[in-house]
């Protein structure tokens, strides 16, 4: 026989939520199917996603994980992935 014992995890799951309250923009590129630029504001998360062309399907893709100088530096980096 077993015993458990719930702990009380409501200020666990508050410090969760931060990491999951994300902004979405999409940016309009020409020569790209979608570009998004997603952003969390407490984490200082800055991420882009490039898509070139799904016609044939969906491919695999590269991911960096590095700091710029500038937004447009890592928008330069994304699409040249």
């Amino acid at each position: 026989m077993s015993t458990h014992i719930q702990k009380n995890n409501t200020k666990k799951k508050n410090n969760i939520k931060k990491y999951l309250d994300f902004t979405f923009e999409s940016l309009q590129i020409e020569g790209y199917e979608a570009v998004y630029k997603i952003t969390n504001e407490k984490t200082n998360l800055l991420a882009i996603i490039a898509m070139h062309d799904t016609t044939l399907g969906i491919a695999l893709g590269g991911t960096r994980i590095a700091k710029y100088k500038s937004f447009d530096d890592a928008l330069t980096d994304a699409l040249r992935l």
